[in-house]
């Protein structure tokens, strides 16, 4: 089985543990694309596997794979840019920015709806190619039924409260939600193998095709997008758009202070403003992962030793299926990483 060339390799020498755990990693059927890094020093960044077993293309660090919740860190990013522009307010209720917001929902703050504290049900839609525009999204959002009292916890995962957020981004910037996002979040960034779902600035050879087993799932070069998605999913990334996102997560001037410090901290549960802790022996991880019809994918940050792990898979395996990211990859990968360097 394939694995980029050793152009993808930074440095001298790769990291010959986690080089060979990737291609065993192959061996078994999982393929995607990995980078791992301290700070802005990138130790390892390649692909392995085929991003098409069909055309036999292999995955290398510009293929770009469907990167379901993850979206929802790049969601989180284009409220923060609005509330430093001045367009919005976190704190403030989603009733300053949406129209005919039930009584139960009216005092719920974009910053609950950010960190899944809002109480909010977790899906609107039946599907996640189901049509919807924003008006019957957002209608459906709101009718929902809420789980417990907003701010009561913050362990209530909503893709319905970023699909709220998609909403109140457009309502805010005057703008839609992506042109906003490429406006505001992946053009400063750099982020220029970043879309959506069928994005005609993105060519379809870009992208990855899914697999579940042996059974192909499809490819998002040709799948619709609509309202059943927006904010909390129906994005595509390279591994190198992903970091440089990270980074700027972590540090620079694209946050502010407030901002990071809401996308760092969970002082109830485990979700922040688009990520989440994850407390283990090695120490806390501050991550985003993801998982979608055939694809995976994950990006970690460890703040004591300054590391990055980022990974993208488009393939899952039984008998880890969808959490082939969580169970398989990542535990063996971050441990790598962090022995490693």
């Amino acid at each position: 089985l394939p694995r980029g060339g050793s152009e993808d390799f930074v440095g001298q020498a790769p990291a010959p543990r986690i080089a060979a755990f990737l291609d065993s990693l192959a061996d078994e059927g999982v393929s995607g694309v990995a980078l791992v890094a301290r700070g802005s020093d990138v130790i390892l960044r390649t692909g392995f596997g085929w991003a098409d077993r069909e055309a036999q293309s292999p995955n290398t660090v510009t293929t770009v794979f469907d990167i379901g919740s993850i979206a929802k860190t790049i969601t989180a990013a284009a409220v923060f840019q609005l509330e430093a522009q001045g367009k919005l307010q976190t704190d403030a209720p989603l009733s300053r920015y949406l129209e005919a917001v039930p009584a139960d929902k009216h005092d719920v703050s974009v910053l609950q709806l950010l960190n899944h504290g809002s109480g909010l049900e977790n899906y609107l839609a039946d599907s996640d190619f189901e049509l919807l525009d924003r008006e019957q999204a957002v209608k459906r959002s709101l009718g929902l039924a809420l789980r417990w009292s907003p701010g009561e916890k913050r362990d209530g995962y909503s893709n319905a409260g970023y699909a709220l957020l998609a909403a109140i981004v457009e309502s805010a910037s005057g703008m839609s939600f992506r042109n906003y996002v490429r406006a505001a979040v992946l053009e400063p960034l750099g982020m220029q193998r970043t879309g959506w779902f069928c994005d005609s600035a993105l060519p379809p050879q870009h992208y990855a095709t899914g697999y579940t087993g042996s059974k192909r799932a499809g490819n998002p070069c040709c799948w619709r997008l609509t309202w059943a998605l927006m904010g909390g999913g129906g994005m595509v990334a390279s591994v190198d758009d992903l970091y440089l996102l990270m980074q700027a997560v972590v540090r620079g001037p694209f946050f502010s202070d407030e901002a990071r410090n809401a996308m760092h901290t969970a002082p109830a549960g485990r979700y922040t403003a688009g990520l989440q802790w994850r407390r283990e022996a090695t120490g806390a991880w501050l991550q985003k992962g993801g998982s979608a019809l055939g694809f995976t994918g994950l990006m970690r940050y460890h703040p004591r030793r300054d590391v990055h792990v980022i990974f993208l898979l488009n393939s899952w395996i039984a008998p880890y299926d969808n959490r082939v990211h969580i169970d398989l990859v990542a535990p063996r990968l971050s441990q790598l990483a962090l022995e490693d360097m």
